[in-house]
């Protein structure tokens, strides 16, 4: 009876399928795809030799995402150099230059810690003493792109660059691509070699069906359960990873990314990738400003009165105006202006009777648990005495997302990391009250952790209260101690797997010697 499997995301089909053939003979394995752009991706990926007569959509390839994502790049840097270092990176990454890869990481960690230049691309053309284990120097291919930004045509020229480096399906797509074409029929007859159909089932005695997620209604087939698979890639040496760590101090926001996937803290926090800052990001930065602002006035004035609606107003027009590049667009800009001003004058009418005045803003904290030195940085905390309830903004909406307020055990089996490790809400709520309880520096004793929503709530809710007691306390310390001790040992080299993670995908999608170790089942 044929089997099913469900892919969630492209960059999952080979390691679902790998498992499946594996200790199969290929000549007696088939893989029939139901989409077409999964069937497309595979081909350009992972189809090094099989057996058929199928049609690609070129546009869904592994390559075409390549010539995509370069052109984004060239137009943003001709626009704002330095404002997609991120995609740079992710280019320079792909297998179709051959580079080292572990000298791209370690040139992105110097540039964070020189900032000799304010644009990664300038850096990567000064070091002139770049060597490459592959057919050209990073330095080389960063030239190679400047080149790109003169042509009339980026794709084609690009296409056909690559073309003459690859051999096989690759090739045969990257002449494609450069002809301009749309889809590409491959034919291959290799009598050892798998399969590959698109919605036709063949006689043969291993038949795997691959559907989109939705599911394979009407069809008589074994629906297998859906598992992680975790990609491994080798890390840059010790010393280097000792050098990017000196006096680390673990936050709660790398504490989540550690326990969320490994591979990630690995990439934005030790080799310190180049990362985009979002417009949601750049609009909650803008929200925080503003808010920071009046209550600094007020902090400095004697009346210990606010300075009004209309001063928060100008506050966050001008804050939006800093963050004011990292928005797609002008109107989009316009918009979420608009819409913030909004949410700011109900907001004030709302809470502004109500707040207190005694109370400490943008603090950081720095402490220790068992050794382990912790820090954040809270943005606001209220006193009563030495009483205090620490307030943390939130912008967007609480429904949909409560389950990162929930406790270990609290949140649905629908969502296993929240159920087993608490929600990301929960574990920062814990977190500042264990932060606030271990600093030698104050006798000031939490209480409570407030999450104040800045926006009008679908729910009506405008706030959360989160009071850890002892039990949670403990979860969390715990947490703390266990991926301190893992980062300190370097055991970071291995991802979550889940079809959402942007640095799985990236693990998978580049040309590292990835490994694939199967997780638990979902």
């Amino acid at each position: 009876m044929p089997e099913v499997i469900h892919v969630e995301k492209l960059w999952q089909l080979g390691p679902a399928t790998g498992q499946w053939l594996a200790g199969k003979p290929a000549e007696n394995c088939a893989l029939v795809f139901y989409e077409r752009p999964a069937l497309s991706y595979y081909l350009s990926r992972w189809g090094h030799s099989f057996r058929g007569h199928v049609e690609i959509d070129l546009s869904d390839t592994f390559q075409a995402g390549l010539l995509t994502k370069t052109t984004a790049w060239l137009r943003a840097e001709k626009e704002r150099p330095g404002s997609r270092d991120d995609l740079l990176f992710e280019i320079l990454h792909h297998p179709a230059w051959q580079l080292d890869l572990q000298e791209i990481d370690h040139l992105a960690l110097q540039f964070y810690q020189t900032r000799s230049s304010t644009v990664f691309h300038a850096f990567l053309r000064s070091q002139n003493r770049l060597e490459s284990a592959g057919k050209m120097s990073i330095r080389e291919a960063v030239m190679q792109l400047s080149v790109w930004q003169k042509e009339e045509n980026i794709s084609a020229a690009m296409a056909h660059f690559f073309a003459k480096e690859e051999k096989g399906i690759r090739k045969k797509i990257w002449e494609a691509l450069a002809r301009g074409e749309e889809r590409l029929t491959l034919a291959a007859e290799e009598s050892e070699a798998v399969e590959i159909r698109f919605r036709e089932c063949p006689g043969r005695q291993n038949v795997l069906h691959i559907f989109p997620d939705a599911g394979c209604a009407g069809h008589d087939c074994i629906v297998r359960d859906r598992a992680l698979f975790k990609p491994r890639i080798p890390l840059l040496p010790e010393e280097w990873m000792r050098h990017s760590l000196k006096k680390y101090r673990l936050s709660v926001s790398h504490l989540n990314s550690f326990l969320h996937c490994p591979l990630s803290f690995y990439f934005e926090t030790v080799i310190r990738a180049p990362g985009r800052k979002s417009a949601a990001m750049a609009f909650g930065s803008a929200v925080h400003g503003a808010l920071e602002e009046i209550f600094r006035i007020m902090l400095r004035g004697k009346s210990g009165t606010f300075p009004g609606e209309a001063v928060l107003l100008q506050a966050f027009e001008a804050a939006m105006q800093r963050q004011r590049s990292f928005f797609p667009d002008e109107q989009h800009y316009l918009d979420k202006l608009c819409y913030g001003k909004e949410s700011l004058s109900n907001y004030y009418k709302r809470k502004e009777a109500g707040w207190k005045r005694v109370v400490s803003i943008e603090r950081r904290i720095q402490a220790r648990i068992d050794e382990v030195p912790i820090h954040g940085f809270l943005d606001k905390i209220e006193f009563d005495y030495f009483d205090a309830d620490i307030i943390d903004y939130k912008t967007g909406q609480i429904s949909g997302n409560t389950q990162r307020f929930a406790a270990p055990g609290k949140a649905g089996e629908e969502f296993p990391f929240e159920h087993s490790k608490g929600g990301n809400y929960w574990r920062q709520a814990v977190f500042y009250h264990l932060l606030i309880a271990h600093d030698p520096s104050t006798r000031w004793k939490p209480r409570k952790v407030i999450f104040d929503y800045i926006e009008k709530q679908k729910n009506g809710l405008s706030e959360i209260c989160i009071i850890p007691d002892r039990e949670d306390k403990e979860f969390v310390a715990g947490q703390i101690r266990s991926v301190y001790a893992s980062i300190q040992n370097g055991v970071f080299d291995r991802g979550c797997g889940r079809a959402g993670c942007h640095w799985c995908r990236f693990a998978v999608e580049s040309g590292y010697p990835v490994s694939m170790e199967q997780g638990e089942t979902l």
